[in-house]
């Protein structure tokens, strides 16, 4: 798994998104004990169309942190552990855990969960049976919010961030600006935050420098390379 996420800022939290891959059994025999689900005895499939064996799948895919999809959707880790063992078969393989950097660099072991997995769980959330409209709204826009950033990363729109604490402490606009690569895309974002805070994209642009360390990162996720007078 890659250690340098894409972060992005959803109604002020960051949300982290980890390049892995996750293997997946699927066959006769796949409940297995995992981080989130209790331990339940192996099943067998028998009879004349039960397959002769297991086959693992390998994917390429991206993970987000179980805390922050927590904080991000809304709801308490124990209600979303609930959600996921009820649906153990499902679900198992596509979460483990992990030691990933907090905010201040340190390793902390962290379940993280597969975006497909992270995708069934919004959708699990019945929307029409949650009262709360702040909290109904919350979990709508997530769901988009989720689709929207994996197709973005997918297509090479936002990069890892390279100072992880940076974008833990910076503001959440700035969070959002740090994992755009240099184009056009970046200058809108920088042209609405300018806008928003009665300046010029040129201070925006200096204060992103300043926060990064560095220049914008190219479209290959690295620094521009300071231009010799």
């Amino acid at each position: 798994m890659d250690t340098k996420p894409v972060v992005q800022n959803f109604l002020g939290k960051p949300v982290r998104f980890y390049k892995t891959s996750f293997e997946l059994e699927m066959g006769p025999c796949n409940v297995t004990p995992s981080p989130l689900n209790t331990p339940q005895p192996r099943t067998e499939m028998r009879g004349r169309y039960a397959p002769s064996s297991s086959r693992i799948f390998h994917i390429e895919t991206y993970a987000i942190p179980f805390p922050d999809f927590c904080q991000a959707v809304g709801y308490d880790e124990r209600a979303v552990t609930k959600l996921i063992r009820s649906s153990r078969d499902v679900f198992e393989g596509l979460h483990r855990v992990e030691k990933i950097p907090d905010s201040l660099g340190r390793m902390q072991s962290t379940i993280m969960l597969s975006q497909e997995m992270a995708d069934g769980l919004v959708f699990k959330i019945s929307t029409s049976r949650i009262k709360d409209l702040k909290t109904r709204n919350q979990v709508i826009a997530f769901q988009r919010f989720i689709m929207l950033t994996i197709g973005l990363i997918r297509r090479g729109k936002l990069k890892a961030t390279h100072n992880l604490e940076t974008s833990f402490s910076c503001p959440p606009d700035y969070q959002n600006l740090l994992s755009l690569p240099s184009g056009s895309d970046l200058a809108r974002a920088v042209g609405m935050v300018a806008d928003k805070e009665g300046t010029s994209p040129v201070t925006v642009y200096r204060k992103l420098r300043r926060l990064r360390g560095s220049n914008v990162i190219n479209a290959r996720g690295v620094p521009r390379k300071q231009r010799i007078m």
